[in-house]
């Protein structure tokens, strides 16, 4: 199988399970999953990798990642739901929870209260968001102060290429769309590492520790105006220019810097591929794959695409909304009408049946040790 490589070199994904191709348990174990497939599904599997590696390339945040699912679901036959959608075995839907969470449902032959099918995972990834006020000025240089979102390696995004990608939401009540340093051409941003000649402080740091948070400002700027204003003042300028933002539209705006870097194979024989955002993105579009390909279900199939999965991260968009009990119930009552009780959703939801789905590393050739070996993928 394609191996999956994201970002942190030791989490190794997989588009397949090994145990439903392996003859007998004992083979997911002991045999290469490469070796359980034939000349024809290997074709399959590059197909699969080279459609991943495009959306995975466009897909960098939670916001892109549904608006690029949502282009791919409407080619594929699935309408926006509405209060008036026909829910008939077969009919395809999706539904948006505030840009962030996507809902992908196929109408299933049983009657909702015998339950549904769902699979959900997550579409957020650890990254760098800019804080309300970002914009500041230090030693000749722009620089923007942020925070950091899930579990970070710090010393991992130093030196890297940065995209700033996003939204602002201004004061005039207009939104501007921001995406810098994707593209060939475009500039990217850097959070600057210390020369090894003066960095004798930092390697006495433990590893998570060499880079603080407060230490994680990457470069935006350096040239001041040529009518002697600051680099900052210089920095305004140009977004007010480029894209209509003031200073203080920075308060209304969610914007993350992420990996610039795109989507590469590894290795002589591309037998690995390598990627910002697998965790949990590989997941939740394997899930947007298989609900794409399922015509009219048993029971009512619902891909569930959450924007947060973590405790910490609890929001009205994140898995422990009341979202998808609200969506479960909207689609009963629109098929119930005045018929609908709290209690016959609350039944449905016991009769639910779901799989919360996650990447999982497999065995690191140079750390085996962190591995439990018969419990490994």
């Amino acid at each position: 199988m394609k191996v999956f490589l994201s970002i942190y070199f030791n989490f190794v994904f997989f588009t397949l399970c090994v145990s439903v191709l392996a003859q007998d348990p004992g083979d997911a174990i002991s045999r290469s999953s490469w070796l359980l497939l034939n000349s024809e599904q290997r074709q399959q599997v590059e197909q699969f990798s080279s459609s991943y590696k495009t959306f995975m390339g466009k897909a960098k945040t939670e916001l892109t990642f549904v608006e690029e699912a949502i282009r791919l679901v409407r080619i594929g036959g699935f309408e926006e739901l509405g209060e008036n959608s026909s829910l008939t075995p077969g009919s395809r839907f999706y539904d948006v929870n505030r840009d962030r969470t996507l809902s992908l449902i196929v109408i299933g032959e049983h009657d909702f209260r015998q339950g549904f099918r769902i699979v959900g995972a997550h579409v957020d990834s650890p990254r760098l968001e800019l804080k309300a006020r970002a914009l500041y000025e230090a030693e000749g240089f722009a620089l923007f102060q942020t925070n950091y979102h899930g579990g970070l390696k710090n010393y991992q995004w130093t030196n890297l290429p940065l995209a700033l990608m996003g939204r602002v939401d201004k004061k005039d009540g207009t939104t501007v769309k921001i995406s810098l340093g994707n593209a060939p051409g475009e500039p990217v941003f850097i959070i600057p590492e210390l020369a090894p000649h003066v960095d004798a402080d930092l390697r006495e740091r433990k590893n998570r520790e060499v880079v603080q948070p407060e230490e994680m400002d990457p470069l935006v700027g350096h040239l001041p105006g040529i009518e002697g204003q600051s680099v900052q003042e210089s920095i305004l300028e140009h977004l007010n220019a480029v894209y209509g933002i003031e200073r203080d539209d920075f308060v209304s705006a969610e914007l993350a810097l992420v990996p610039a870097l795109k989507p590469k194979d590894v290795g002589f024989d591309r037998g690995l591929m390598a990627m910002y955002g697998q965790d949990d993105r590989l997941s939740a579009y394997t899930a947007l794959q298989a609900i794409l390909e399922t015509e009219t279900p048993s029971y009512t199939a619902i891909a569930f695409l959450v924007d947060n999965e973590e405790v910490g991260s609890v929001n009205n968009t994140g898995a422990q909304a009341n979202y998808l009990v609200d969506l479960l119930g909207r689609l009963m009552f629109a098929r119930m009408g005045d018929d609908f009780r709290e209690h016959w959703l609350r039944r449905a939801l016991r009769a639910t049946q779901a799989i919360s789905s996650d990447v999982n590393p497999g065995i690191n050739p140079i750390w085996p040790s962190a591995w439990e070996k018969t419990n490994a993928p």
